[in-house]
């Protein structure tokens, strides 16, 4: 239900959403990464280090090979767009309930709103991909393919317009200046996940980002999305003088 400010999501389910969405993704990543890297003739040794670190005790658990028709990969896979979509809540309320600038036309209002798209555009693609595989044979390939070049090809539109609405969220005093330094991270992080942790894409890129809008959403549920940074820029105090 909206309310008179157009309100969607209150802070607590926003809030909560945004973390189950971390949660999810750093669930599943040790399980896809490690699948992606599983090999019966190479040793765990040679594999990037979260794989080389809990590929053995997956292996083990018999979490890597179901030994049947079904492929951990595309189950793993299958609840990935999850991570996305669970960030969804979080990114209309920081839009709604902080106190930015808010004109058509200006940076934080176009950067959102890339953003936001570019947000929506990887999960539709990440959720084709894995569950396209379920159609009949060529056609499945054929939408699975595709969906996986979606989301590839949105990444880095997300990661950049996450940075530049970052950027503009500090100029505006629309977030806390921690959020807009994750924000405006957001690419730095994606490649120190993709170098320390894994090399393993969607997840190295994703994965940080849905871990900011939990903690910006776990923020907006604290302070009901009332607080604002405290440190006015000189813009911000001269447009709220009164005229001479």
């Amino acid at each position: 239900m909206e309310d008179s400010h157009g309100r969607r999501w209150s802070a607590r389910q926003a809030g909560l959403a945004a973390i189950a969405g971390a949660l999810v993704g750093i669930a599943l990543t040790p399980l896809m990464a490690s699948v992606w890297a599983y090999d019966d003739e190479a040793p765990w040794s040679d594999a990037p280090r979260l794989e080389r670190a809990v590929g053995p005790t997956l292996e083990s658990w018999g979490l890597l090979d179901f030994g049947g028709e079904d492929v951990p990969y595309e189950v793993y896979g299958k609840a990935f767009f999850l991570v996305y979509a669970l960030m969804i809540p979080a990114m209309q309320l920081a839009r709604t309930r902080t106190t930015g600038d808010r004109a058509p036309g200006s940076l934080e209002f176009w950067s959102w709103r890339v953003m936001f798209g570019a947000l929506l555009a990887a999960g539709a693609g990440d959720f084709v991909a894995y569950w396209g595989v379920s159609l009949p044979s060529l056609v499945g390939q054929a939408v699975s393919i595709l969906g996986f070049f979606v989301e590839f090809f949105s990444m880095p539109v997300l990661l950049l317009a996450s940075a530049v609405y970052g950027g503009a969220a500090f100029r505006f005093n629309a977030l806390p200046r921690w959020a807009c330094a994750l924000l405006m991270a957001a690419p730095l992080s994606a490649i120190a996940a993709t170098l320390l942790v894994t090399n393993y894409i969607p997840n190295a890129i994703v994965v940080p980002l849905s871990l900011t809008w939990s903690a910006i959403s776990a923020w907006l549920w604290m302070t009901d999305g009332s607080a604002r940074n405290s440190n006015e820029s000189d813009a911000d105090r001269l447009s709220m003088s009164p005229p001479n």
